[in-house]
């Protein structure tokens, strides 16, 4: 199979085609939408679908091994000068902000800790910026710039200690990654304003004045202790660091004393000199141009690598970088894709090694300020970003651009266009002066003069697809721009988005139409043409505005769209309900697991009847989640069927524990859903109703695996708690 590039030409130089050919020999079929742009000096913004294996949206920011100057890559963290969680468009504002350049693309960064506490922002792995050591190598591959400018990818490893006083050293067991039981951390001032450390009595904190900033690998930083108080939120000033024992490790410190002077060391190997910056992440998937899924020796687990997610990731050859998101395309039944046809992917885009970053719902690009993954637009708030920044001087307009660069349209649709100029780096600049239009054909004209429309006034007898060119040139200038419609006679694909539409009676709910070529380019088209057909008719359909309307009947529909002879279909569902899924009147078919299963972690299910939410008894859940480091969680297991749910709800008798409570899951692709009820039981002694939508992705018949508490980093935790009623929403005629 080929991955063809159509034509994508907006300028002389502005648009580029990079791809003319490109053999996909990898099991990557129906590759659709090829969609190549400029977007810096030397710096391509690449987007395409695939049908298979899986149907698949791709992006991809493709720069210079060596790079051009005036571009830089280099990670950030999500608040750039210290430690938070922000969505990659927003981290791409405030590092514009902060260093006063054009950032023209970001992926997401490395992982973190997510969940509920308060170090859910805190780094996992290797991150060094500008030579500084924000959190510690973990033994896994991470993309290194090294001083000597060459990029690469590195399995780092290494160990942080303090040196006291007396000669003693004390391994660190996490630097601005929170505290830890029983162990010793370290905060420097890149953490934040304070250290977030609750305020209990088994806690030692120490304030130490360094003699030189900031912490550098391999490079001993001297400090001297300046203040000693226990636990708390203290602040951590802009020239210390604070180191902070925890339990039995408090014993480690308890003889320094204000005055006394220590050293904090973290050593790094390998070292092929200084590092500028690292981003840890993994596992490494290629390696000199094979697949190298190196998962075993980095540890992580099975289930990361083979289970179909969205990714990020980064691939080198000798020539290219190539920052890479991979996301499932929904609208056609996509469910992600798995390490190992990531890797072949990368393979087939050239890349000889290649490094995964974080994924899941972390997997995120901006191009230019604009969120294109995920497709929705709304990106998770993340811990670090890779960014690319354009330091170039803005310079003398060489063209003008016209957005679309490219459009397909069917006959009488009605295009906005948007004009502006740019440089020869793709700086934009306004339009200095009018405009005036020419048109290859005059089945294209173009209205208004602020902001123009194209207007195609083809029809449906015309052979198709008719090219028609476009030019744009300045009035009394010389600079000149070009766009070209393809005008076709009827869409070849026609898809109703959702296909399964939920209203309540007398609700108001706006759905979209998707007209598309083979190729996969979207079809512009005039609403007017579009008639539909509901059967029965228990809602309205308003086609200029595509609005589905309830009345007040419940039932099911069935919603019928015709454009230029070409339908599609959706299921229309007025009205929901609830049904029960278990009222723990017995335990028949529930069980419990842990995560750990090395007996760190417990669990027990057991039934009493003294608090019942509803019926005769409720579920009494205990868990033990301080027996283990890492992830922590206990499950009660239903392994049940539960169909095609929208959403799924329990009471719930808190504890106060404030412990993540989640349910498990499994769709009939075999792919795993966790979603979250309660951010934290944060209340006690009374019920509450918790509730979560199921993911619109998820392929029925659906296997309810389980409810569970989850525990990442933070404090250990034992909890009790009470679960009633478990039950799930279902739409009326299913």
């Amino acid at each position: 199979m080929y991955l063809r590039a159509a034509y994508m030409i907006g300028s002389v130089s502005a648009f580029i085609l990079l791809l003319t050919v490109f053999p996909m020999q990898q099991g990557f079929e129906g590759a659709k939408g090829l969609l190549v742009r400029r977007v810096a000096q030397d710096v391509e913004h690449i987007s395409f679908r695939l049908l298979k294996p899986e149907p698949l949206l791709v992006q991809i920011l493709k720069l210079p091994r060596c790079l051009s100057k005036g571009i830089v890559l280099q990670p950030t963290l999500a608040n750039i000068s210290s430690l938070g969680l922000q969505p990659i468009h927003a981290i791409s504002k405030l590092a514009q902000s902060a260093t006063g350049s054009r950032v023209v693309g970001a992926i997401n960064g490395g992982f973190f800790m997510a969940g509920t506490s308060a170090y859910r922002m805190c780094p996992i792995g290797l991150l060094i910026i500008d030579g500084e050591l924000i959190t510690p190598p973990n033994s896994r591959s991470a993309l290194i710039l090294w001083s000597d400018g060459t990029i690469g990818i590195e399995r780092v490893s290494g160990s942080v200690y303090i040196q006291l006083s007396d000669g003693r050293t004390i391994p660190v067991m996490a630097l601005n990654q929170g505290i830890v039981a029983n162990g010793v951390s370290v905060f420097t001032p890149r953490f934040g304003q304070s250290t977030l450390c609750p305020d209990s009595k088994d806690i030692v904190q120490i304030v130490a004045k360094a003699h030189s900033m900031p912490l550098r690998p391999n490079a001993p930083l001297e400090a001297t202790v300046t203040f000693i108080t226990g636990g708390g939120d203290i602040p951590i000033p802009s020239d210390c660091i604070v180191i902070t024992a925890r339990g039995k490790a408090v014993s480690t410190i308890s003889n320094v004393r204000v005055g006394d002077e220590l050293r904090l060391i973290a050593n790094l190997q390998p070292t092929k000199g200084n590092i500028v910056w690292a981003l840890g992440a993994g596992p490494r998937i290629l390696r000199d141009g094979t697949v190298s899924l190196e998962w075993v020796e980095e540890n992580f687990k099975r289930e990361l690598l083979f289970t179909a997610y969205p990714r990020t990731a980064v691939g080198l050859n000798d020539d290219s970088i190539f920052l890479v998101v991979v996301e499932d395309d929904n609208i056609r039944g996509g469910r992600g894709i798995d390490a190992l046809s990531l890797a072949r992917l990368l393979l087939e885009l050239g890349c000889k090694d290649a490094l995964m970053l974080d994924g899941g719902t972390s997997t995120s690009m901006c191009v230019d300020g604009e969120v294109v993954t995920p497709s929705g637009g709304v990106p998770r708030p993340i811990a670090s970003a890779l960014l690319v920044h354009d330091f170039l001087p803005v310079g003398e307009p060489v063209r003008i651009v016209i957005e679309p660069s490219i459009i397909h349209a069917l006959p009488k649709a009605r295009i906005p266009l948007k004009l502006w100029l740019e440089d020869e780096a793709c700086h934009k600049m306004p339009l200095r002066a009018p405009i005036m239009f020419e048109v290859s054909d005059p089945v294209v004209n173009i209205e208004g003069d602020v902001s123009p429309t194209l207007f195609v006034a083809g029809s449906p007898t015309m052979e198709t697809p008719k090219e028609v060119l476009v030019r744009a040139k300045e009035v009394g200038g010389k600079l000149v721009g070009e766009t070209r419609v393809f005008i076709h006679k009827a869409p070849e694909i026609l898809t109703l988005i959702p296909q399964r539409i939920f209203l309540e009676p007398n609700e108001r709910v706006k759905v979209s139409l998707l007209a598309e070529t083979n190729d996969g380019y979207e079809l512009y088209y005039d609403p007017d043409s579009v008639s539909a057909i509901l059967d029965p008719s228990i809602v309205t359909f308003n086609a200029g505005n595509m609005m589905l309307i309830a009345g007040s009947r419940v039932g099911s529909s069935k919603l019928s769209v015709e454009l230029f002879g070409v339908r599609a279909q959706a299921n229309v569902h007025v009205g929901k309900y609830w049904k029960v899924i278990e009222e723990f009147e017995s335990l028949a078919g529930i069980t419990t697991r842990c995560v750990p299963n090395d007996g760190s972690v417990s669990a027990r299910a057991e039934l009493v009847n003294t608090t019942a939410f509803s019926g005769n008894s409720a579920l009494k859940f205990t868990f033990n989640l301080s027996g283990a480091s890492g992830t922590q969680a206990a499950y009660v297991v239903f392994n049940r069927v539960i169909g095609a749910p929208l959403k799924l709800r329990c009471a719930v008798y808190g504890d106060g524990s404030g412990v993540w409570l989640r349910a498990q899951l499994k769709d009939a692709k075999g792919v795993i859903h966790r979603l979250t009820l309660a951010n934290s039981i944060n209340w006690s002694g009374k019920w509450r109703i918790v509730e979560c939508a199921v993911p619109n992705d998820a392929t029925p018949p659906l296997l309810l695996d389980s409810i569970y508490v989850v525990l990442i980093g933070g404090n250990p935790v034992k909890g009790s708690i009470l679960v009633d009623l478990l039950s799930a929403q279902y739409p009326q005629g299913e």
